[in-house]
């Protein structure tokens, strides 16, 4: 198309042309081809901007200094800048070795950034974050919170109790991920003192709607002291994924605290986990939740008459009083032998089986969708004969040992095994 034919193109549907363009390079040419094309492919260029001290991985990673250069020179980039993901140290590093030229360039990035939607800010010990950088980074996440952004703050060790109170109490969507509080009994003392709900009108209350944790022991117990309690019993969706006993079981204490406002829930486990939770159980009465995801992820599952999860899934659902529950998606891997070469053929535990199968029957019957998800964990040659042999007989036994479930409607549909959170 000639540089004619693209000035013809009506400008409404310019937006609509640059977000099915999916590379970089084929943005950044089409920017330069007609004018009326290059606000918007900037926009689409700059719309997530990944910070890392250096550049030395994917083309997707800008360094600090490179940044800061850009923005300064073309000002204008910054307010196109909707999603940041902060690194605080390099990729493979333990330490936060930063230059004193690389905290000026990102304290420069952090004043020029402001009018982000979503932040991401991980990979660090904030105890080893130089001093120049801790207090203008706790500001920009000050800025964050009060303007209701969505924040995730990852890998974080040493995280001040005064931040994660912050978060919690401002933010509307937070994700808090492998995430180290430094939680002494002194701070909490400290914070319950200056800052008490019975102290502050009731409309300043939390605004958190939607909260997601990934392996978060210390946040757990942290959540469960009465500063924060009162901080997440609006909580409408919660997402969780552990790979450790006590932290599900902390996940589910926090679940019947927050049971009357919850909407949507989602639990991962990893499935060895599966094997050291088989009486888990939902709180008695959900009365808003409306969709239920489990997801039994990581290691896969071998199937055979010694498989757990029906059990750990009828422990979890059998005994729950969801009134307003409109969809329960389950989410699975299973394992192929990669020696094996034979037609597989399954037999699952027959008791917990058939006691799954009356309580999804039970669920099915009342109007509720349920999808059975799974994947097959030998990814790598799943379109193998050697792997479809297996799956379609676990197939097969799934719709022979859950029959009433499947004549009242049971979905048994494919997954690709990405579990977002």
């Amino acid at each position: 198309m000639s540089n004619s034919g693209f000035y013809a193109i009506p400008p409404e549907i310019i937006p609509f042309i640059v977000a099915n363009i999916h590379t970089d390079s084929s943005l950044r040419n089409i920017s330069l081809v007609a004018s009326q094309f290059t606000e918007p492919c900037q926009r689409q260029l700059f719309r997530e901007v990944i910070l890392r001290p250096t550049a030395e991985r994917p083309a997707k990673w800008i360094s600090y200094t490179e940044a800061a250069a850009h923005l300064r020179a073309f000002p204008r980039l910054a307010d196109y800048v909707k999603t940041l993901k902060l690194h605080l140290r390099d990729w493979g590093k333990q330490t936060c070795d930063l230059t004193d030229d690389d905290i000026r360039a990102l304290v420069g990035l952090l004043n020029l950034v402001q009018r982000t939607t979503a932040v991401t800010v991980m990979s660090a010990t904030w105890t080893q974050l130089p001093e120049t950088l801790r207090a203008p980074l706790s500001n920009f996440i000050d800025h964050v919170i009060d303007t209701k952004q969505r924040l995730t703050l990852s890998d974080l060790r040493g995280t001040p109790i005064d931040l994660v109170y912050r978060t919690l109490r401002s933010c509307q969507v937070l994700s808090l991920v492998n995430l180290g509080v430094d939680s002494d009994g002194d701070a909490l003392k400290t914070l319950d003192a200056a800052d008490s709900f019975a102290t502050r009108p009731a409309d300043s209350n939390s605004h958190l709607r939607r909260l997601t944790l990934r392996n978060a022991v210390e946040i757990y117990s942290l959540l469960l002291q009465p500063t924060f309690l009162q901080l997440i019993q609006s909580l409408r969706e919660l997402s969780v994924h552990e790979s450790a006993s006590p932290a599900i079981a902390g996940a589910l204490v926090l679940v019947r605290t927050c049971a009357a406002s919850l909407e949507k829930l989602s639990i991962a486990y990893s499935t060895d986990l599966v094997q050291s939770n088989l009486t888990d159980r939902l709180p008695p009465h959900l009365p808003k939740l409306r969709e239920l995801q489990l997801a039994f992820w990581e290691r896969a599952s071998c199937i055979s008459s010694s498989w757990v999860l029906p059990e750990c899934l009828d422990s979890m659902l059998s005994h729950a009083d969801l009134p307003s529950l409109e969809r329960i998606q389950v989410h699975f891997a299973i394992k192929v032998p990669k020696a094996a070469t034979e037609v597989a053929t399954h037999t699952l535990p027959e008791e917990s089986m058939a006691s799954l199968d009356r309580t999804l029957e039970r669920y099915l019957n009342g109007g509720i969708v349920v999808e059975f998800r799974h994947y097959v964990f030998n990814r790598s040659d799943a379109s193998s004969p050697n792997v479809l042999s297996h799956v379609a007989p676990f197939t097969a036994a799934l719709e022979r040992d859950l029959p009433n479930a499947m004549r009242a409607g049971l979905s048994l549909l494919k997954w690709d095994g990405n579990w977002e959170l």
